[in-house]
């Protein structure tokens, strides 16, 4: 019985060293100098879990709490204001220039001014001027203005940068300019120009047209063959063709349709009907308005001799599509697209402007 016990004792105490030479020799955890306390892993139930737990849930706290704090966003760099020098000068336009609302390239354009235009200058910077215009104050590119006057090198040029200085341009939003070549010649060049609210003017179109075969001149007669100087209103539309959508009357032609140019009817100078009531033919001469197919398809009535008085000025003086004989005795012949333009668009407050040269714009 007594081997028995020493025998189970020795095998109790061989297994105990064996767990002791296990953990002594091999075990990754202790390190050398160190107690138990400190080189015990701490795990869940074990002393200690308590902190473990508020461990995992510091680790899962929400990202913006467990991230790496993020940079403060940082403000676009203003443009510092534009310094401008003050100034009071006249300056021209050496291109074509935009008038904006701001001193900015995407800025509102207000409009466009022509070469040679001048206006007033207030301020000046590097790249921007400021200018007046219509009592207001706007900005322009510097670069495109000049301190000495510019004249047009075109002829349509020319005739854009003298519109802005007319006195009949402050008067009306329709512009038609008959301008010659100051060679005394049948041929002249037409604009059509409109203006918007902000007061820039619109060219629709420039085209070649013959006037009278006699030229123009300041006072004409009847049957002189020459076309009137001067700046004049139009009386109505007309044509032998059917109404295209005329603003202003539009008469259109009968066989009885007559423009009177007999110097001693008391019709002279107008449109008559002599199917019309009251009407009694006293003209010996009168052109009698079907006749003149092509040339008066379309016309507008110009009315450069509101009195009909003889002494006053010649009679029958149109614009209207152009003649079979190209050359007119007094009139002006346009394309037949653009007459059909200004016969649509055309009001009473509209104006037609007549010149010898281009420089005498500057008269009207």
């Amino acid at each position: 019985m007594r081997k028995v016990v020493c025998f189970l004792l020795v095998i109790s105490m061989c297994v105990m060293g064996l767990s002791g030479c296990k953990g002594g020799q091999n075990s990754p955890e202790i390190t050398e100098g160190k107690t138990d306390a400190d080189t015990t892993t701490i795990g869940f139930g074990q002393v200690g879990g308590d902190q473990t737990q508020e461990n995992t849930k510091e680790e899962t706290l929400p990202e913006e709490t467990t991230q790496a704090p993020t940079e403060e966003p940082t403000e676009e760099p203003t443009e510092a204001p534009i310094v401008f020098t003050p100034v009071e000068e006249t300056v021209y336009t050496t291109d074509r220039l935009n008038i904006r609302l701001a001193p900015s390239t995407n800025a509102e354009i207000l409009r466009t001014m022509y070469y040679g235009e001048s206006v007033v200058r207030t301020g000046v910077s590097e790249e921007w001027s400021r200018i007046m215009y219509n009592g207001a104050e706007y900005y322009v590119a510097s670069r495109y203005l000049s301190t000495q006057p510019v004249i047009a090198d075109t002829f349509s040029g020319r005739v854009e940068q003298l519109l802005y200085t007319m006195d009949v341009e402050k008067q009306t939003d329709q512009l038609v300019l008959a301008v010659g070549k100051n060679d005394g010649g049948d041929r002249c060049t037409v604009f059509y120009f409109t203006k918007n609210a902000n007061g820039s003017w619109t060219k629709h179109f420039e085209v070649e047209g013959f006037w009278g075969y006699g030229g123009v001149k300041k006072v004409i007669y009847e049957m002189d063959g020459c076309t009137p100087v001067g700046c004049f209103p139009f009386r109505f539309a007309y044509g032998i063709q059917a109404d295209p959508g005329s603003v202003m009357e539009y008469k259109q032609a009968t066989p009885t349709a007559y423009m009177v140019d007999d110097v001693k009817s008391k019709y002279y100078n107008q449109w008559v009907d002599t199917e019309d009531e009251g009407v009694v033919k006293d003209w010996a001469t009168a052109e009698h308005v079907i006749d003149y197919k092509q040339s008066y398809d379309y016309g507008l009535y110009i009315d450069n001799n509101p009195t009909c008085d003889p002494t006053q000025g010649s009679s029958v003086i149109c614009i209207h599509c152009p003649s079979p004989r190209g050359i007119s005795p007094g009139c002006i012949n346009i394309p037949k697209d653009s007459m059909i333009q200004l016969v649509t668009e055309l009001d009473y407050d509209s104006r037609i402007v007549i010149v010898y040269g281009v420089e005498d714009l500057a008269e009207y």
